[in-house]
Parts: C-alpha cells; sequence; structure tokens
C-alpha cells in the first residue's frame, strides 16, 4: 500500500493553478497541467497495473523568459523554468490513487539563463547546460533514507545528499514555488487580482495544514533525537492526504 490521493483533489489543484498561471507559461504548455489532470481519469480506472502519471522531461512545461524578474529591484539575471514530474501511481476505487511502493514520485524544476537574441529569447547556453535543478520527491520506499517529503539539489557528483525537508510536493505547488521564485514581485501581485486564486489558496492551505500536523506530531513522540533528526527519519502516513 501506498500514499493515497483523491484523483478530484489533484485534477482541481492543476487546473486551478493552470488557469492562475496561464500569462506566465511558454506558448506550448498553456495546457499540459489540464492534460495531467484528465489523464488521472485513465490512471484511477487501472487498479491492476502501475501507471506513469507524469509530465515527462522531453515533454516539459515550460515559464515565459524571467527578464531581471528573479530580484525584487529587476535587475536579476533573465531565466526560464521548466517544470515535469513522474509519479508511479495505482488507482484503488471510489476515485482515488495511490502511489507504488518502491516507484518514483518526483517533481522537478530546473532554471536556466536565457538571452535576447533580437526579439527572440532563448537558452544562452543549450538545455544541458542548467543553472539550477532540484526535485520535489515523496518517499514510496518505507525503507529508503530521508524525510517523507524532501527537497534535493542536483549536484556535480549525483550525490543523493542533502534530502531536505519540505511542504512542497504537488506538481501545482511546485509551479506556485517556481513562479514565485522567477517573478518575484509580479507573481504576488498577480495572483491578489485573479479569480481563481482563493479556491487555489484554499485547498492548499489544507494540503499543507495536514502534513504539519503530521510533522508536529512527530516531534510530541520524538524519543531520544534532536527534533531535526526525528523529522528526517519520520514517515508520513499513507492517508494523510485521503479520507481513512
Amino acid at each position: 500500500m501506498g500514499m493515497k490521493f483523491r484523483v478530484s483533489d489533484l485534477q482541481r489543484d492543476l487546473r486551478f493553478i493552470e488557469n492562475i498561471a496561464k500569462r506566465y507559461l511558454n506558448r506550448g504548455s498553456e495546457s499540459k497541467l489540464s492534460a495531467a489532470a484528465d489523464n488521472l481519469d485513465f490512471v484511477s480506472r487501472n487498479t491492476v497495473r502501475d501507471s506513469c502519471w507524469q509530465i515527462d522531461e522531453g515533454e516539459a512545461l515550460w515559464t515565459i523568459p524571467s527578464l531581471g524578474k528573479c530580484e525584487k529591484d529587476g535587475r536579476g539575471k533573465s531565466l526560464q523554468g521548466r517544470l515535469s514530474f513522474v509519479w508511479t501511481m495505482r488507482g484503488v476505487k471510489n476515485g482515488v490513487v495511490e502511489l507504488v511502493d518502491s516507484g518514483k514520485a518526483s517533481t522537478v524544476l530546473t532554471i536556466y539563463e536565457v538571452v535576447l537574441d533580437g526579439d527572440v529569447c532563448r537558452l544562452k547556453d543549450g538545455e544541458d547546460q542548467w543553472l539550477q535543478k532540484w526535485s520535489f520527491d515523496i518517499v514510496t520506499d518505507k525503507k529508503a533514507p530521508g524525510p517523507g517529503i524532501h527537497a534535493q539539489v542536483s549536484n556535480p557528483k549525483n550525490l543523493p545528499i542533502p534530502r531536505v525537508p519540505t511542504m512542497l510536493f504537488s506538481p501545482a505547488d511546485c509551479l506556485d514555488f517556481l513562479l514565485g521564485e522567477l517573478f518575484q514581485c509580479d507573481w504576488p501581485k498577480h495572483q491578489t487580482s485573479h479569480a481563481r486564486t482563493k479556491d487555489f489558496a484554499a485547498s492548499q492551505r489544507i494540503r499543507m495544514q495536514r502534513l504539519l500536523k503530521e510533522q508536529a506530531s512527530a516531534l510530541e513522540k520524538m524519543d531520544d533525537y534532536s527534533a531535526l533528526t526525528t523529522l528526517k527519519n519520520w514517515s508520513i502516513s499513507d492517508t494523510v492526504f485521503s479520507p481513512r
């Protein structure tokens, strides 16, 4: 058994954030999240075989270029972001899916530097030369090291550490984070004027509250370890985001 999610919750959040973020998504990426949401119906019906729910890295979602706006004074680097994810899942019943033990549940964010070539913005060094790359992962194998939900930053030697505890794990939340980093002033301002922000925020708040409640419970029960080590060894319950 693996961590369970309501299909409708995942679909709703993807559609909400896509609607809010549409003007910040590159041409060709505007409907990738809603397509992924639709694909969850197929995943949920497959109760026998494992399915990869994903936006593949080769077909990733791209943001529009951020021309200096990664800094509040507008003088930062010109950057562009990419999001991909893959979750190995299986349908359960009643519109619920579960992550497969020893499968994958990872959302990857990649940052590139861009340059203006006339009126066209292009990657400065190509897709193989990213500036920053990190993943937000759910531990599906109970024997695997690291916090139940953690972030990892890519490095030249492909070290699997550090695994930093985080609240971010869903593709919707990761896109919210990515756009907030690339557009430090514009993204928050845009959110305040968009009709769907309150809907997305309400769902996001419930998800984060449930996660924080589990983390607080783990800290209350800690034994001979430090609080940080307790969180590092914490295993998230399979039903935290779905009905028990």
